[in-house]
């Protein structure tokens, strides 16, 4: 069974950013201050949809088996999983 289309934004103003593991095994994404987390297996997507005003105070930071999102503006984010489907606000 194919997945359903990924939902695009609704409003004209936010973007979804990617994170996607590798072929090479599992890794975490972290989004902070607020220390949420989620552990993608290879090849898995998250996305983060962010109004684009933020754009420039985010922070992403990549290390072997993990990535960390500082978001300075909570309340703003929306963690998406693969297929569109809200997972979490920070």
């Amino acid at each position: 069974m194919e997945p359903a289309p990924r939902q695009t934004p609704t409003t004209p103003d936010k973007v979804d950013l990617k994170f996607t593991a590798s072929e090479s095994g599992p890794i975490q994404v972290s989004f902070e201050p607020i220390g949420t987390f989620f552990v993608l297996e290879p090849d898995e997507s998250i996305y983060l949809r962010t109004p684009i005003g933020t754009l420039d105070s985010l922070q992403v930071v990549w290390w072997t088996g993990g990535i960390e999102v500082w978001v300075d503006h909570p309340g703003d984010h929306t963690v998406l999983d693969e297929n569109g489907t809200e997972l979490d606000t920070l």
